[in-house]
């Protein structure tokens, strides 16, 4: 910025002064120019504070999201652990159920044995 030599002069009044042109025209220049950098400064920080605002609500969406996931990966967990429990019962039954019928194929083969050598000693 150039400073250009003082060259105003009083006149017979205090209140009127003479000012060259160029420095009168420059300084209403700089003048708006400051009063529009203001503005726009205003509207920046306005809007720094929006998206800051914008921020904090995005993080917070987030850790609600993440709290969610966790109850449903804990929900799965347990969902999981009922099925394993399920299959092992299950396959318990189902040895059970083996078990059983082996018990009871011998009892008929067993008594069918009985039934045969009781007709056999019978006759």
């Amino acid at each position: 910025m150039q400073i250009l030599p003082a060259s105003s002069q009083t006149l017979l009044n205090d209140s009127t002064c003479c000012v060259p042109c160029a420095a009168l025209k420059k300084a209403l220049t700089l003048k708006e120019d400051h009063k529009l950098l203001k503005a726009e400064l205003g509207v920046a920080r306005d809007s720094i504070s929006l998206y800051a605002k914008q921020g904090l609500e995005k993080d917070s969406v987030i850790l609600d999201q993440k709290s969610i996931i966790n109850e449903k990966d804990t929900i799965i967990t347990n969902k999981t652990q009922i099925i394993s429990e399920r299959d092992n019962q299950i396959k318990d039954l189902n040895h059970n159920i083996g078990v059983f019928k082996r018990q009871r194929n011998y009892a008929i083969g067993g008594s069918g044995g009985l039934l045969i050598l009781t007709i056999l000693l019978l006759l």
